[in-house]
């Protein structure tokens, strides 16, 4: 959406002042009607300049009173980053048989193989998905394949490594993450909202000077879409590998930054000295 400076006009005399613009709004009391009504009365009719961020070119339209109370509107962002205190995994285990009891007893051999790690003290098993289905070549049945999705959150970082290594120890036939994120992002959504709020606020204090105003109170504010990423960060790496399993020390996987990250739009009044 522009930032801009707009004023209000009185939906009751159908003026258009588009998005983003310079609106006046019209003053208590009746509307004149226009001059050749019938009515013998006069109307005053002028212009409004209509001010966007990103355009050179002032765009010009009819008002219908000349008093007004002028308005800015003008979007903020803010954001705040914390270090991951959690991260999600992704394990999928899967085996073969003839026949379908087959395949699933096979499956459960090489699951249970990966329990260890699934039980470790701040391992949590967030959801099990078991899928079993006839395979074919040629438009024949050879044979079944079964699979176990599993869905794992690591509150306790300290145990990631080994989590991994025991996990990848039972050779899943899939494996995804570290996923990061933070246990509790609310804790500093407040901040990045204070933020955002600044952000809109010096924006529409820029606009304010630059009409030759001085800005006013603000007249509402609504809440955007936040948005919301990761950025690596550098740490110290610690070597980790469970008996039986990989090492995964070497492959990077320290927590990273995660965003939180808040975003407004707001309306001021311009105040004109």
């Amino acid at each position: 959406m522009d930032q801009a400076v707009r004023q209000q006009p009185d939906p009751a005399e159908g003026v258009d002042g588009g998005t983003g613009g310079v609106r006046p709004a019209l003053a208590d009391g009746p509307a004149e009607a226009p001059q050749g009504s019938g009515h013998g009365r006069t109307v005053t009719i002028g212009v409004y300049l209509a001010v966007s961020e990103g355009s050179d070119t002032p765009g010009y339209a009819p008002i219908w009173n000349s008093r007004h109370v002028s308005e800015i509107v003008t979007e903020g962002s803010g954001w705040v980053e914390r270090t991951a205190d959690r991260a999600d995994l992704t394990v999928v285990f899967e085996a073969r048989g003839r026949r379908r009891a087959a395949a699933v007893e096979a499956l459960g051999a090489q699951v249970a193989r990966g329990e260890k790690g699934l039980g470790l003290t701040g391992v949590e098993v967030l959801s099990r998905r078991v899928s079993v289905h006839t395979e074919y070549r040629s438009g024949k049945p050879q044979g079944c394949r079964a699979a176990e999705f599993v869905q794992v959150r690591v509150h306790d970082l300290d145990v990631l490594e080994e989590a991994m290594s025991l996990l990848l120890g039972a050779e899943p036939a899939s494996f995804q993450g570290p996923n990061w994120s933070l246990a509790e992002p609310e804790a500093i959504a407040a901040q990045a909202q204070e933020k955002a709020v600044a952000d809109a606020r010096r924006r529409a204090e820029g606009y304010a000077a630059a009409l030759g105003g001085r800005l006013g109170s603000l007249v509402r504010l609504s809440e955007a879409d936040e948005r919301g990423g990761a950025v690596p960060m550098m740490a110290m790496r610690a070597r980790g590998m469970a008996e039986g399993g990989p090492d995964v020390g070497d492959l990077g996987l320290d927590p990273e930054p995660v965003r939180v990250t808040a975003r407004c739009t707001t309306t001021w009044t311009l105040i004109s000295d």
